[in-house]
């Protein structure tokens, strides 16, 4: 068995233990989940938002709640105020918040 880049290999079979969509890092995962949500080509609406968020909006210290707040921002401005686009956009917060509470250990 060989490990390469997160991989596992075993002759002939590939596993990346999930994709590179899901393994690599907070906003990679938050576009997965938002183009998921929204379906169709990934590039088409959940794409759009995350160029105009990302060349736009997003500055040299924006952290990660600032990208959360711009992307859903931009969200409403490009497809409407509470559209589906934005609710999917929203929606990952939600995913965040539930997977950051299952973290947290129990007092």
């Amino acid at each position: 068995m060989i490990r390469k880049s997160g991989a596992i290999r075993n002759p002939g079979i590939w596993h990346d233990s999930g994709d590179v969509h899901i393994n690599s890092g907070i906003p990679n995962h938050a576009f997965f989940l938002t183009a998921t949500g929204i379906g169709g080509y990934a590039w088409e609406k959940a794409g759009r938002i995350w160029y105009v968020t990302l060349t736009t909006r997003l500055q040299a210290d924006s952290d990660f709640q600032a990208a959360a707040d711009l992307t859903l921002a931009v969200a409403g401005e490009l497809y409407g105020s509470g559209s589906a686009e934005q609710q999917a956009v929203q929606g990952v917060g939600t995913e965040w918040e539930l997977r950051l509470i299952l973290l947290l250990p129990e007092n």
